[in-house]
Order: C-alpha cells, then structure tokens, then sequence
C-alpha cells in the first residue's frame, strides 16, 4: 500500500471527517456541504503534512531531463525515501534516516550528471546503472519494512542487515572509491 493510501486509511483522518461532518449537521449545513466538508477534512488530513514535508525537505530541484530514465529512476528513489519516512517513525530503523536522506540526495547528482552527459552526447549508462541499482535496493528495503507487521516483530538481526544494506547503498553512491 502506498504512503497516499495509508495515509488517507488512517483512522485519526477518518475520526476528523466524522467529526467535521457531525459538526455540519449539528449547525444544520445541507446534506452535499456536510459531506464535502467530511471529505475536505479527510483529504487534507492526509495531504497536507505530505505537501508540507516535501515542500521543506526536497534539495532544490535538480537539472534532470524531464521524462529521462534518470527522471524516472529519481522519482522512484524519492518516493521510495517518503515511503520510508511514513513508515518508520520510531525505533531502530530510524537511526537509518540520514542513510536514506544521504542516497537521495547522492542520486540527484547522478541523475544530473546523467542528463548533463546525455546533453553534451557522451553515454550515462554507467550513472544511470548506479541509479538504477540504487533505487531498487531503497524500494527492496521500504517493501521489506512494509511487509512487517510491526518493527517490533523484526528481529534485531533483521533490523541490523535492513540498515546494513542501507549503509552499503549509501556508501555505493556517496563514497564509491570506499565500496570494495
């Protein structure tokens, strides 16, 4: 399920709406606004605190070719660190936060230096490769989390090899010449 869907399945934001429309009827609103005012209620709930957190989070935008395979590739490492980010609000795996932060940050570079060597004709195959891998080991650790019923059934050597392997990733796009 994905950070939207969870967001807009939380039953804090459902509780609002009920709470907003139950106010709509207490002051005698009609039936459509008391309906669209649960339901503005309950978007906003899940939309806002995602707009305003990529809004102060996100690096400046990078210069990467629209509809690229580096554009693509760096959609997906995005999404994949807010997957991240709503999954793991505590415990362990949040001492792993400024790994995932690292890469993406690292991957915006990448793409650009892919775009910049597509725009002068040289060949990014080699960055988009390391993009590409990238992304893909940050979605395998978000799905693994995800999969989880909670972090606290993970057992610490699941939880060692999950921020293990973010470290790795981390140190593949940071500090390549560090990476055996």
């Amino acid at each position: 399920m994905s950070s939207h869907a969870r967001a807009l399945a939380d039953p804090w934001g459902l509780l609002l709406a009920g709470c907003a429309a139950a106010v709509g009827v207490a002051i005698h609103l009609p039936a459509v606004a008391t309906v669209l005012v649960g339901v503005a209620v309950w978007v906003g709930r899940a939309l806002v605190p995602y707009l305003l957190g990529r809004m102060a989070d996100d690096p400046a935008p990078p210069d990467v070719e629209a509809g690229s395979p580096e554009a693509l590739w760096l959609d997906r490492a995005i999404d994949a660190e807010a997957d991240f980010d709503s999954l793991v609000l505590e415990g362990p795996l949040l001492a792993a936060r400024a790994a995932v932060e690292e890469t993406v940050t690292a991957l915006y570079a990448i793409a650009e230096t892919a775009t910049a060597l597509r725009r002068g004709g040289a060949d990014p195959t080699d960055d988009l490769t390391v993009l590409e891998w990238a992304t893909r080991e940050l979605q395998d650790v978000v799905s693994h989390i995800a999969g989880l019923p909670t972090l606290e059934d993970a057992g610490g050597g699941e939880i060692a090899e999950l921020i293990a392997r973010l470290e790795e990733t981390r140190q593949t796009v940071v500090e390549p010449s560090q990476v055996p």
